[in-house]
């Protein structure tokens, strides 16, 4: 049986599908050493893959002339935005991970975007999402005609059983969030909040170099708040796990998610999870996680300090119930999940 995986993304390791795509990867292999694996990689790749997987660079020549491609058992399309498709041969495997252009685009991107994922759908023989409330998007927005549509939730995986040496480990009193620097994420929403809370600060990590973050650090400058907001910028794994160890309570915002990663990551260190209650993120915290309605700070502002109140009475909180919810998204779960749908194509 011969699978290949679009693994494009990798060319952003550190992105949501960059990971995605690398945890995929390893850990279907780690599975299944009988399937002869294959990866469809950038041109210029300078991730290390597993040495049994067998890759193919990305070109132009190799879109245009894909009827000349082998034929694959199936070919996986790790995210709905592919460069390349296989031939019409092959079984096609589409996982979309979010319709958050739905939230964030205007009209006339909304419609080109629809347009592009419905051609895509149209193209694969069977579709994934890695939400409930993803699938339902696409069911009201799309055409599925009879493909199946399953829902397979990501994998999270953290390490932290391990000690983290960094510049953070010494902080104290401090919420914290993480993610890319664009207004869906809805960061400046927390500046409202801070001033109800003497005393903590804010620790924002991810690449602040985009308009959006531009945005936010001018509102930081005009709210005078230099000295209760630190946005770090890009941060190495270590730091990452250090920040979520530390910090007091972890603080979700966001608008637009296809399922909430980091929601499951500071979980997972038995952190009091605050989030907006839009899209995915109910879904994905479950009752371990403290909601809110993003368009009121009173809302915010109620729901950090019952979940503060609730975490500081030992009796009422229950580190247990966080980190039992986080390990129900594991790499092993889903990666069977997706070894279970690329056998019913096996030759």
């Amino acid at each position: 049986m011969k699978v290949l995986l679009d693994l494009y993304k990798i060319k952003n390791p550190y992105n949501g599908l960059g990971q995605f795509s690398i945890q995929l990867l390893e850990s279907v292999m780690k599975i299944n050493s009988s399937i002869d694996w294959h990866g469809l990689v950038p041109a210029q790749n300078n991730i290390i893959l597993p040495n049994k997987l067998i890759q193919h660079r990305s070109s132009i020549i190799n879109n245009l002339f894909r009827f000349t491609q082998d034929s694959y058992s199936l070919w996986h399309s790790l995210q709905q935005q592919p460069i390349h498709l296989p031939n019409k041969k092959t079984p096609h495997l589409v996982t979309i991970h979010d319709l958050n252009f739905i939230q964030t685009k205007n009209y006339f991107k909304q419609k080109k975007y629809l347009f592009n994922l419905q051609k895509l759908i149209n193209n694969a023989d069977e579709i994934s999402t890695i939400s409930n409330y993803t699938r339902k998007q696409v069911e009201e927005y799309c055409k599925l005609g009879n493909k199946k549509i399953s829902v397979i939730y990501n994998g999270v995986e953290v390490n932290n059983q391990v000690s983290y040496h960094t510049k953070y480990k010494e902080y104290s009193n401090y919420f914290f969030s993480i993610g890319e620097f664009t207004a869906k994420k809805n960061f400046h929403f927390l500046l409202d909040c801070l001033p109800f809370f003497e005393g903590y600060k804010l620790v924002i990590a991810g690449n602040h170099n985009t308009p959006y973050g531009l945005y936010m650090k001018n509102l930081i400058h005009s709210k005078s708040l230099h000295h209760l907001v630190e946005l770090t910028g890009i941060i190495t794994t270590e730091e990452k796990y250090q920040l979520y160890t530390n910090c007091t309570a972890f603080l979700f915002p966001s608008l637009a998610e296809g399922f909430g990663m980091p929601i499951v990551e500071a979980l997972r260190f038995g952190k009091p999870v605050i989030s907006s209650n839009a899209c995915s993120l109910p879904e994905i915290g479950g009752n371990a996680v403290m909601y809110f309605d993003a368009s009121s700070i009173d809302s915010a502002k109620n729901a950090i300090e019952s979940m503060l109140i609730l975490y500081n009475n030992s009796n009422q909180y229950s580190t247990e119930m966080s980190i039992n919810r986080s390990n129900e998204f594991t790499w092993k779960r889903a990666s069977s999940a997706y070894l279970d749908i690329y056998e019913t194509y096996r030759n």
